[in-house]
């Protein structure tokens, strides 16, 4: 077979076509191919019939320089359906090339924060530990680093970069194939003609209008999933900053402090084998718990066998060592008498002593003896070298710890410091010569015994101090306090990553905070909530900066230990320490308290803000009343049994004793021995009125509202589990849906039999056939039944329309073939397209 071209389709003069062996009239239609340059351009008369079934080809314009003699082979496209009154100027849709995989537009926020994190890390660490640098060691430390970073950027790691991006790229870079490539762009002399639409045309089918109705519930839906939404998201985030806040004050503790401080108490205090802490009652009995209980036991007592112990400071127990020798800080009233006697007991006794203040505290110097004062500009007779005189007054400030509270005053940190040896002989030595010369005496008011404990084992640090106030009545009261922390912590990177969180955190919420106030100031300042935002904001802002204090005071002292004035290195360590837990355990309390008022959508928690509102006035009011009963009571145990039992001596000391009598703790044996008649009626009175008439009448407040609370409908309430299980349920839908969808789209290529040009033309061939043979068959139905009429003596006419009807009917089935194998020919592999334009 071959084509008959005729360049002037377009004219009116259209010659017939010949497609040997058979002729179609221009009048009919026309399958205009119009190929790439160098190709010929053709066109194939196809009846009209074809026009009704909307089939379309592309078309392309060729170059007007090539004639009809360019051999080329024909490639065709399939053949797809579109509109009527499509328009042959836009754009023509290609097949789209594979894209690779990328990363989700959140990854550059995880990688610039990883980033950022692994800088900050790294310069924190080299500004803590640079702190510790001399002078040639940091200009050392700065040539190298300095090397090193020049090398790094300009030589190596260029090549690591380019060593590793082949790597990749060999590893896991798919090469291109034949279906990835682009589209070939067209040349100067080409044009798109005509355009496939991207898939098949179907009808489309108009969708009503929702009601107003839909639209509302649809509306209430949407915001009630916003709703939903938006506390769920509050809820884990403050979740998360709770949960941080919980873990690094949990990874700042040890269950090993008891058992440390317990061991102490028992070997410092325990007097096993002389005087316990607690036996003191005057400066004799101090000192001989000092001579008997306290030295032996801190310098390295010998072991079991008898053998000495080859470290200088060491508890019994031989696991727990001294940091630094004892010292002794004694706080004393000046020379001077400030008392006044009354005239008629002059007789008696004309010398009184005062009570300890800051304004009568001595702070003056002294050489052996408190017989005088010595001026300022005078040496010392005693002085050894750099060690303290324990005759010279040591200046205390607020840095080195806070005052001390005890039970007949208030003590500065300064005082007289007298630091023992380091063996035991030595301090012995200086025990006795403080005794000899009455360094404790009756201006005397307070005696501090410091040291610093350190388990290796636990890697705990203890600050002991015992304090041993002498009063003016001549009695002696004793007091302990143990810290016990850890200075360096194994895991020093996960609390500094957890800190880093509570710091990014804190960041967020001070942001927050910052436009809510600028947005409705007087609003946000007038609600309660607002204030405990703003207290945790500064709270935790400020255990941040007291942290990072105690970690200074910490390098500070590092590598100092074996000093003879580092206690007060450690004792501010410890003062720190003990802030920054002080604060971050209000901080925890008041983060759990918001956290409870985020979660106010459950019921359960909506009922205990709500009874806690609604009783908080006649709370108020009954707590007025209760208070005036239990301070009437208080006094009369004050003034009855305060002077003869210790836990009533005092008005505050009483107020405990009572609240732990109404809570059920108690000893009636001394409430008896303390007043016989007064001690078992106060307490039977008591008793009664705070069990059967103050608690009960607290208890009704209660119920009564808790009854108002279960008729009351939470306007905040949120099935978050149903919400839950709806979005689940919903998300499960539209993945399988998508998934559905995407294997749709895919053709099963294993099924699909891979067709051949040979199979192509044998189909095209057989095909032809089929439709020949059955034009046939009915030519022949059509000449029997006009013999049958003309035997039957009819008169039939055959009229040129339906002759002709007949030749395009035939004309249309055999082209219909020959189309079939044009556009078998190209198959998916050629990329020349064919345009089938029917004219009428």
């Amino acid at each position: 077979m071959h084509f008959v071209v005729d360049h002037h389709v377009g004219s009116s003069n259209m010659a017939v076509q010949a497609l040997q062996p058979i002729e179609i009239a221009p009048d009919d239609a026309a399958v205009q191919m119009s190929l790439r340059p160098g190709r010929p351009v053709g066109m194939v008369a196809l009846p009209s019939g074809l026009t009704e079934r909307h089939h379309t080809v592309q078309h392309l314009r060729s170059a007007p320089s090539r004639t009809d003699t360019d051999v080329g082979a024909i490639e065709l496209v399939n053949i797809q359906e579109r509109s009527p009154g499509s328009s042959t100027t836009d754009n023509i849709t290609n097949k789209k090339p594979k894209n690779g995989f990328k990363l989700p537009w959140w990854s550059s926020w995880i990688a610039g924060a990883l980033a950022w994190s692994v800088s900050f890390v790294a310069a924190f660490f080299v500004v803590l530990y640079s702190l510790s640098f001399g002078r040639v060691k940091a200009e050392a430390w700065l040539i190298t680093f300095v090397t090193s970073f020049v090398t790094d950027m300009f030589l190596l790691q260029p090549f690591k970069l380019m060593a590793a991006a082949v790597g990749i790229v060999l590893i896991f870079r798919k090469p291109m194939t034949d279906d990835d490539l682009p589209p070939a762009e067209t040349t100067d002399d080409e044009e798109y003609l005509d355009i496939l639409p991207p898939q098949m045309p179907s009808e489309k089918t108009g969708t009503e209008l929702p009601g107003d109705a839909v639209l509302a519930e649809d509306r209430a839906r949407r915001l009630r999933k916003k709703k939903f939404r938006g506390a769920l998201k509050e809820v884990l985030l403050y979740g998360t900053f709770v949960c941080v806040l919980m873990l690094t004050s949990h990874g700042e503790r040890s269950s090993l402090a008891f058992h440390m401080n317990k061991a102490g108490n028992g070997y410092v205090m325990g007097g096993s084998e002389g005087t316990a802490f607690s036996e003191i009652s005057d400066v004799t009995s101090f000192w001989q718990w000092v001579d008997t209980t306290l030295i032996p036991a801190t310098h390295s007592p010998p072991w079991y066998n008898r053998q000495t112990s080859t470290h200088s400071l060491h508890l019994p127990d031989h696991v727990t060592h001294l940091i630094a020798p004892l010292r002794f800080r004694q706080v004393r009233t000046r020379q001077e008498q400030q008392c006044t006697i009354p005239d008629a007991m002059v007789n008696v006794s004309a010398r009184c002593l005062d009570d300890y203040s800051v304004l009568n505290a001595d702070t003056s110097n002294y050489n052996g003896g408190w017989d005088a004062p010595i001026k300022t500009n005078q040496t010392f007779a005693d002085d050894i070298s750099t060690v303290p005189s324990p005759w010279y007054f040591a200046h205390g400030n607020i840095a080195d710890g806070f005052a001390y509270i005890g039970k007949h005053g208030t003590y500065n940190t300064g005082g007289y410091v007298a630091t023992f040896n380091w063996t035991f002989n030595g301090s012995i030595e200086i025990s006795t010569d403080l005794q000899t010369k009455n360094w404790l005496d009756d201006k005397t008011r307070a005696v501090f015994v410091e040291m610093v404990l350190y388990n290796p084992h636990a890697n705990l640090y203890s600050v002991v101090v015992m304090v041993t106030e002498f009063g003016i009545t001549g009695s002696a009261s004793m007091a302990t306090e143990m810290t016990t922390f850890r200075l360096h912590h194994e895991d020093q990177v996960t609390l500094l990553v957890l800190r880093v969180t509570m710091a990014l955190f804190v960041l967020y919420y001070l942001i927050q905070t910052v436009i809510n106030f600028s947005t409705r100031p007087l609003e946000y300042l007038t609600e309660a909530w607002s204030w405990l935002e703003i207290f945790i904001i500064f709270s935790a802002t400020t255990a941040l900066g007291l942290y990072f204090r105690a970690q200074g005071v910490i390098d500070a002292i590092t590598g100092h230990e074996h000093e003879d004035d580092v206690f007060e290195s450690y004792h501010q360590a410890a003062m720190w320490y003990q802030i920054y837990t002080y604060l971050l355990s209000f901080l925890i309390c008041c983060s759990l308290i918001k956290l409870i008022r985020l979660l106010r959508f459950n019921n359960h928690v909506y009922s205990l803000m709500y009874i806690m509102k609604k009783t908080a006035k006649p709370l108020f009011n009954f707590l007025v009343i209760a208070s005036i009963i239990i301070t009437a009571f208080a006094l009369a145990a004050n003034l009855s049994l305060g002077q003869n039992l210790r836990e009533y001596s005092t008005l505050l000391a009483t107020y405990e004793n009572l609240f732990s009598m109404m809570l059920g703790k108690f000893s009636f044996a001394k409430l008896e021995k303390g007043s016989a008649f007064f001690g078992p009626a106060l307490f039977v009175f008591f008793q009664c009125t705070v069990q059967y008439f103050l608690l009960t009448m607290f208890m009704s407040i209660i119920m009564d509202v808790y009854a108002q609370s279960r008729e009351v409908t939470n306007p905040d309430q949120l099935e978050i589990m149903q919400f839950l299980k709806d979005e689940a349920t919903e998300a499960v839908s539209k993945l399988s849906s998508f998934t559905q969808k995407q294997k749709d789209c895919q053709p099963d290529l294993k099924k699909k039999r891979h067709v051949t040009l040979h199979d192509q033309i044998g189909n095209a061939i057989e095909e032809m056939e089929k439709q020949n043979a059955m034009a046939e068959l009915e030519e022949q139905r059509e000449k029997q039944q006009i013999e049958r009429q003309r035997r039957d003596g009819k008169r039939w006419k055959t009229t040129f329309s339906h002759r002709v009807s007949v030749v395009r009917k035939s004309h249309y089935r055999l082209l219909n073939g020959y189309a079939n194998l044009f556009c078998g020919w190209g198959g998916e592999e050629d990329d020349i397209h064919v345009s089938l334009s029917a004219q009428k």
